[in-house]
């Protein structure tokens, strides 16, 4: 049987002569799913897995997910020289709605640069 004029014999001929090899598009396919569901569980990790990050031997902590969401700031009073708590807790919901918006900020730079990147591919809960 021939295919626009090219027997198979001869199609596959000229494809290993130029270096190709075929592709089983379905052990493609597979891969690239298998992939997809590997990227899904680690990103699901990654957002249940807590970082804390600390300075000043331990007078300040702050505590983010795997995918950047601010859970706690924690200032030690005592830095501070006040000892009214209402005084270090506002400081703290101040430097948490600091990092928040500053991530935030860094997040829809990072989703704009890859959609623009990636030319409308649109490959769904990538980024």
């Amino acid at each position: 049987m021939t295919v626009t004029g090219v027997s198979r014999e001869e199609k596959g001929g000229e494809e290993e002569a130029m270096g190709k090899k075929k592709v089983n598009l379905n052990q493609l396919m597979q891969q690239v799913h298998a992939a997809q569901q590997q990227a899904e569980r680690f990103k699901e990790n990654l957002e249940q897995t807590e970082f804390e990050g600390s300075a000043g031997g331990g007078a300040v902590k702050i505590t983010l997910t795997g995918n950047y969401d601010v859970r706690t700031v924690r200032i030690d009073p005592a830095i501070l020289g006040s000892e009214n708590e209402a005084d270090v807790e506002l400081l703290e919901d101040m430097i948490r709605a600091a990092l928040e918006d500053v991530l935030g900020k860094i997040g829809d730079r990072i989703n704009e640069s890859m959609k623009q990147a990636m030319g409308g591919i649109g490959l769904p809960g990538l980024f």
